[in-house]
């Protein structure tokens, strides 16, 4: 297959139907698999920041996040969370996965476009997410769009695995 040029991607929300297909391209790329009923609870949530990404009609990538304030936010980092100011609002990118198959074809960046873009609009202060530190593709994938490793949290995942904590800043 060639290459697929960014213009050839179409980036939309996540409708319902298409929770059955995230939920597949979740489980055939990432270890943390999440039930049904978690990527339903986010859609409802967070129907702004589920994205997928199509490629000939077909969903072939999705990206969710949810939007926390202080008080509420779900950082695994105290020294991260005491940064975020009262009324400041933090995007926590959770999950993104594309299928093997289109990987670097340029759907992982055309999700992270259209996602910032959203942020920036809705005048969010800054995003975070953590990611396996084995997970190169994707740590080159974030880096690319601004992301800096904040900290390595040990033993982040199930099977003992560090992920880094890596944040964008988005407030001027």
């Amino acid at each position: 297959m060639t290459a697929i040029k960014a213009r050839e991607v179409e980036v939309r929300e996540a409708k319902y139907e298409d929770l059955p297909t995230v939920v597949m391209i979740n489980r055939a790329v990432l270890p943390e698999n999440y039930p049904f009923s978690f990527f339903e609870f986010i859609h409802k949530i967070s129907p702004r920041y589920f994205l997928v990404a199509l490629v000939d009609g077909k969903v072939v990538g999705y990206l969710m996040s949810i939007i926390e304030r202080r008080g509420s936010l779900m950082i695994p980092d105290v020294s991260l969370a005491q940064r975020v100011k009262a009324g400041e609002r933090a995007s926590h990118l959770l999950s993104l996965g594309v299928l093997k198959e289109y990987w670097g074809m340029g759907v992982g960046s055309a999700l992270m476009r259209e996602y910032l873009r959203r942020l920036e609009e809705d005048g969010v202060d800054f995003s975070f997410l953590e990611v396996r530190v084995s997970n190169q593709r994707a740590i080159r994938l974030y880096s690319k769009f601004g992301y800096t490793v904040y900290k390595v949290i040990r033993a982040y995942y199930l099977d003992g695995e560090d992920a880094y904590l890596m944040v964008k800043e988005l407030r001027g």
